[in-house]
């Protein structure tokens, strides 16, 4: 049945199958495929109900499921569309700022896109990556579920995401765009660490060989002097040995030189 009603004066409708029926007292202007003016039993409800304040149209179905259209907000804005589920939890609602609320998951079979045109975008100013990394290290993480939900999550806390980087305009939730920036920019700022250290480690590699190279000419030189030192220990080859000749000389011309200087002293 089809009823057409009128909150004028306190009346109860009666349907006749297919045929108009003034309705009345704030009841249902218009009952699709039901057979009584509530919603338990009927297909939907299509109403406009003044005792809600501002609001235009409202449909119900049969499990108490409602749409509001143009109601004002529980968010503290008019809304332009509002939906309750059956304990009249306000789950979806379209503000006339265009701000969007849901509760609930949302899944998406396909890209979910953030607009980031250049042309779109104002005050832009460069990031500090080294900054931006070592505030994250400092944000505390958590492994938590949302309340009435038995999903688990990793992440950080919006007051404290707020607090480490002051972006967005709530410190009630994360955007999703600043989560993203704040990862790359830690990205940055830990692969020019990694950068930094590379180039410090072939530095020190390169002095390492250097010191390596410099220790084996002194292992060498060390070696042919034992080689020396051996031989003369041992009194064997003094003449062959390459050089010793004219050392033993001048040895033995500074003897002379010593014992001349002290027999004038004595005198």
């Amino acid at each position: 049945g089809i009823w057409f009603g009128q909150a004028t004066t306190n009346y109860t409708p009666t349907v006749s199958g297919g045929y108009f029926t003034i309705q009345a007292d704030g009841q249902p202007d218009l009952v699709l495929g039901g057979g009584s003016d509530t919603v338990t039993g009927d297909d939907g409800i299509l109403s406009s109900n003044p005792d809600y304040s501002g609001s235009d149209l409202i449909f119900y179905t049969n499990d108490a499921f409602a749409i509001y259209l143009n109601k004002d907000g529980s968010t503290g804005e008019d809304a332009d569309f509002e939906i309750y589920d059956d304990q009249n939890n306000l789950i979806f609602n379209v503000a006339m700022s265009g701000r969007v609320d849901m509760k609930g998951p949302v899944y998406v079979n396909g890209s979910l896109v953030h607009s980031s045109d250049r042309n779109a975008k104002e005050r832009v100013a460069s990031v500090d990556a080294q900054e931006v990394l070592e505030r994250v290290a400092a944000l505390p993480l958590y492994e938590w579920s949302y309340k009435g939900q038995d999903a688990r999550h990793l992440g950080p806390m919006a007051q404290d995401f707020y607090a480490a980087f002051g972006l967005g305009d709530t410190d009630k939730g994360i955007a999703t765009v600043d989560a993203d920036g704040v990862a790359l920019a830690a990205i940055q700022g830990l692969y020019q660490r990694v950068q930094e250290q590379t180039a410090q480690i072939a530095r020190l590699r390169a002095e390492n060989e250097a010191l390596r190279a410099e220790n084996r000419r002194q292992q060498a030189q060390i070696a042919a002097l034992e080689a020396r030192l051996d031989a003369l220990e041992r009194g064997r080859g003094w003449a062959r040995l390459p050089g010793f000749a004219p050392w033993l000389g001048l040895g033995l011309l500074a003897g002379l030189v010593l014992a001349r200087r002290r027999k004038e002293v004595e005198r």
